[in-house]
């Protein structure tokens, strides 16, 4: 499992989103599924036990 962060925008507005997923793949597809139009801009993956070390 995966934590990514995502920098999209939607057509009026950027955003963080924070996702967990398998792969990218998988994590764009939840994107898609969230917000049906948008543009990544940036997305970052790093394992999820790693991520939850880096954030606290």
């Amino acid at each position: 499992m995966f934590t990514y962060r995502a920098l999209i925008y939607t057509g009026t507005h950027q955003q963080w989103v924070n996702l967990e997923a398998c792969s990218q793949e998988e994590a764009v597809k939840q994107l898609q599924a969230r917000f049906e139009v948008f543009v990544c801009l940036w997305i970052k993956g790093q394992p999820a036990d790693k991520a939850k070390l880096n954030n606290g």
